[in-house]
């Protein structure tokens, strides 16, 4: 799951270029407020079908599309939870992503 509020960084679309390699196409989630970001993002689909695109108010389709089990859903909730604070406090910060191990 990447979550970006204006565009994908450079880092960002690098690990998506990544995910199109190979035979298994991994599924991707893509969640942002921008709709550009959305557009931009949305070429990657040529390469791998299953990444998806999801505004902030669709997150909960975007766990599904990635099959969270519950305790995933729950660990990446709270993740979430918190960036969205962060984002509606007008905090500045780098983007970092959250990698699901296993």
């Amino acid at each position: 799951m990447v979550y970006t509020e204006v565009h994908l960084t450079r880092e960002q679309q690098a690990e998506l270029q990544e995910a199109t390699k190979g035979d298994i196409l991994p599924r991707v989630a893509v969640v942002s407020p921008s709709t550009a970001a959305r557009f931009v993002a949305s070429m990657f689909t040529l390469l791998n079908r299953n990444i998806r695109f999801f505004p902030p108010s669709d997150y909960s389709a975007a766990m599904t599309h990635l099959g969270f089990s519950r305790p995933e859903v729950q660990a990446v909730t709270r993740c979430y939870e918190q960036l969205m604070e962060r984002v509606q406090a007008g905090s500045r910060f780098p983007q970092h992503r959250a990698r699901q191990s296993g």
